[in-house]
């Protein structure tokens, strides 16, 4: 059974400083549901990647202290992970809301053991 997904638009710009950067990323994301989780994981990664948020996608350990630019791009990803998954993910989101990557592992957790 084949399910669509629905495309949930993303702005073209993440919070960032950097105000004057001109190659700004256009792209629509699908929206997770479990069923889609490698194609949505892998789409979502590479507009991170391409935005400059790859170190969300590490693992940092708790005696890291993050710099206040890791903590805005961890929030403003948290922020857009709400807008991109189903609302029966939600739970998983409000569980891990203090990094960006517990977050993302416990979707990917979830969805590939469903």
């Amino acid at each position: 059974m084949t399910t669509s997904s629905p495309l949930v638009p993303f702005p073209t710009k993440l919070m960032d400083e950097d105000s004057s950067n001109e190659n700004k990323l256009k792209t629509k994301l699908i929206k997770l549901n479990c069923i889609n989780w490698v194609k949505w994981s892998c789409q979502t990664r590479n507009y991170m990647i391409g935005c400059g948020y790859r170190s969300l996608l590490k693992k940092h350990t708790d005696e890291e202290k993050p710099s206040s630019q890791y903590i805005r791009r961890n929030g403003a990803e948290l922020a857009l992970l709400g807008n991109s998954v189903s609302i029966y993910l939600h739970g998983i989101l409000l569980a891990h809301q203090d990094s960006f990557y517990r977050a993302w592992e416990a979707l990917g957790k979830e969805c590939l053991n469903n």
